[in-house]
């Protein structure tokens, strides 16, 4: 049985993994809706592997004919397998990369046996991967009844197992980065407990992914027919309390006119609006009116300050790089992330 660990502890792991020991393959399992491919993809970025040599594969809608290829007839009358061009790309001498193994257990036996060969030996029939390609597979487990299967018992005791549950702080920082509405962003920071509540007797469950799909339902929609629509995708319990937390965090200030005019802008004294106003500053902010959002956060408590800067760095580390950033720093050197 894996230890469970933190996303960003497995951010972290793999990135070393890609980067210092690319042969040693890693088995990434946690509950539904976690992000489990979205956390390998952040690691293989962080250790600089271009999204051209990444490549995602889906075992559980292929047999093992479309890895190996199709055959051909060679000059002397034999066949051979010509490689999938997908795959092709990642032979020897190709360079570092990273293959991503998605569901492999939910994948058929057969399947599992012809993935074997490039889990363990990097090697899939006559092709032979470049050493530095590391290959990271990933799998619901057998308690979410999501269809997955044991993987099979000589695959998985030559490879790392990495069991991840989800980390709110990870989920934030990516989720400012990718556009997330700074609303849902907010709510869960008052409701940490519903970032993922994974019940698999449940139709609809609230997981980061169903939560990133709430943040781009259209708001447009009449009340009823937006909260149906919530509900139908992290449950009607969690729909209801973010619905009715909605309207609360919609008297959030405007950021547009925060950054005209911070001195003057109205500081909310609901701490669950200022959650969303450091989010949505931290989303907004760019070198031109970093100084502009500072002169506002600092009307607000330390802790929002430290969320708004760590939330920022994250988006784009050269945004502390000022001196308005040094300056709060010194002058808030205790309370630094």
């Amino acid at each position: 049985m894996s230890m469970t660990i933190t996303t960003q502890h497995a951010i972290d792991f793999m990135t070393a993994i890609i980067k210092h020991n690319p042969k040693q393959a890693v088995h990434l399992s946690g509950p539904p809706g976690v992000g489990k491919t979205s956390i390998i993809y952040q690691a293989a970025i962080a250790a600089g592997i271009p999204e051209d040599r990444i490549l995602l594969l889906r075992p559980s809608l292929m047999d093992p004919v479309d890895l190996l290829g199709t055959p051909r007839i060679l000059d002397d009358g034999s066949t051979a397998f010509a490689p999938p061009a997908n795959l092709l790309a990642f032979r020897k001498g190709t360079g570092p990369g990273v293959i991503i193994i998605d569901e492999l257990p939910q994948s058929a036996v057969a399947m599992q046996n012809a993935l074997g060969g490039l889990l363990l030996d990097q090697i899939l029939g006559a092709l032979e991967f470049d050493p530095q390609v590391a290959r990271i597979s990933t799998g619901n487990r057998v308690q979410d009844k999501a269809g997955a299967m044991r993987i099979l018992s000589q695959i998985g005791g030559r490879i790392v197992h990495l069991e991840i549950a989800a980390s709110l702080d990870v989920w934030c920082r990516w989720a400012i980065g990718a556009g997330v509405d700074p609303l849902v962003i907010a709510f869960l920071r008052l409701r940490p407990n519903l970032l993922h509540d994974f019940d698999p007797d449940r139709v609809s469950n609230p997981t980061p992914r169903t939560w990133e799909m709430v943040a781009r339902l259209p708001t447009q929609l009449p009340e009823h027919i937006y909260a149906a629509g919530c509900a139908g995708l992290v449950g009607e319990a969690a729909a209801t309390e973010w619905v009715g937390t909605r309207k609360f965090l919609n008297q959030m200030p405007s950021i547009d006119g925060i950054l005209a005019h911070p001195q003057d802008s109205h500081v909310p004294e609901e701490p669950v609006i200022k959650y969303a106003v450091a989010s949505a500053l931290a989303q907004r902010v760019t070198h031109k009116t970093f100084d502009a959002a500072m002169q506002y956060m600092v009307r607000l408590p330390a802790e929002f300050q430290v969320l708004f800067c760590s939330l920022a760095d994250s988006r784009d580390s050269t945004l502390l790089d000022g001196p308005t950033f040094s300056a709060w720093a010194i002058n808030k050197a205790h309370l630094m992330f």
